[in-house]
């Protein structure tokens, strides 16, 4: 599947017959994560070229094809994504999709952009939507814009949601997490660790999981001291 025409019929029927049921979406997504996987590398190649032209140019199909392209990129779809996400201003909505694939796939290269949208001092409307596409390729970014959105957003807007629940997922960025939040403001820790107090009750997460995350919470802070 190398000639283009040939490639662009695929795609638009691709997406008719993912249309118009629920959950279509992620269906698609999953179809072509398999998809690129069972492709040789001159297909694979040109396959990712095409999806990449399709998402910076936010052509038909384009949440799909971004999505599609954070698990497979590489370093000339990188390169034009990046180059597309510095013409984007951090007020459209669309610059979450290139934030998400450079966050997931991208390299030290790719960090003065990211580091530009995540970490004023104000919060960006979108930040919340990319902060775990940082993890765990930037872990220090990570925390960063994660902390910035605990400290400054009233614990009252958090409480209860998947902004703590996501830890019991990921004990491993709660580890990151825990030591320089409670060094760095412990007020704010302490909001977070009464939620996950509050998780660990729940008959949702396994005993695993919960085991995890009472290790993590438990652990003395090792990197700070803590006045």
């Amino acid at each position: 599947m190398t000639d283009r025409n040939d490639i662009e019929i695929w795609w638009t029927d691709l997406l008719k017959k993912y249309q118009g049921y629920m959950g279509s979406g992620y269906d698609l997504i999953e179809y072509l994560d398999k998809f690129v996987g069972t492709l040789d590398q001159e297909d694979r190649q040109t396959t990712i070229e095409f999806l990449t032209d399709k998402a910076i140019n936010f052509s038909d199909g384009y949440a799909i094809a971004f999505s599609t392209l954070e698990k497979h990129c590489n370093e000339t779809c990188l390169d034009k994504i990046y180059k597309c996400a510095q013409t984007i201003d951090f007020n459209d909505e669309k610059i979450i999709y290139l934030i998400d694939v450079l966050g997931k796939q991208g390299s030290d290269n790719h960090r003065q952009l990211l580091e530009k949208f995540l970490l004023p001092d104000k919060l960006n409307e979108f930040e919340t939507f990319v902060q775990w596409s940082l993890y765990p390729k930037f872990p220090d970014l990570f925390v960063k814009s994660y902390s910035k959105y605990l400290r400054l957003t009233d614990y009252k807007e958090w409480t209860g949601s998947w902004v703590t629940q996501s830890f019991m997922y990921e004990p491993t960025a709660l580890g990151l997490l825990k030591d320089p939040l409670e060094h760095t403001d412990k007020k704010t820790w302490d909001y977070v660790l009464k939620d996950i107090k509050t998780a660990l009750t729940s008959d949702i997460w396994t005993e695993q999981q919960k085991s995890e995350v009472r290790k993590i919470i438990s652990a003395p802070n090792t990197r700070y001291k803590i006045e």
